[in-house]
């Protein structure tokens, strides 16, 4: 079974899309939230898998998946969900948000 982070490399070159371009992308939607930017070093830690702080989970893999215009749940269905009830309802509320967008 593939990696997310390979996966997601794997659409980037078949997009030819540089790891800046989809921090731009993510950056987009980030601002669109009203969330902090991520930047380009995050993504290269994200992707690179050399550093176990920098996992991929659900909320990053969500804005992924919008930046790399990816049909719903590609990339959800290759992390953990939340847990918990709050968690949930929370994400809940942020995929809706993100899925809103343009």
């Amino acid at each position: 079974m593939m990696s997310i982070c390979d996966y997601i490399e794997l659409v980037l070159t078949k997009k030819r899309m540089t790891r800046r371009d989809f921090c731009r992308e993510i950056n987009k939607i980030e601002d669109k939230l009203g969330e902090k930017k991520t930047n380009y070093q995050n993504i290269t830690n994200y992707l690179s898998k050399n550093d176990d702080t920098h996992n991929i989970g659900y909320k990053m893999a969500l804005k992924m998946e919008k930046a790399l215009n990816l049909p719903n749940d590609t990339l959800l269905n290759m992390v953990k969900l939340p847990l918990t009830g709050e968690a949930e309802r929370d994400f809940n509320k942020l995929k809706e948000k993100v899925r809103k967008l343009w």
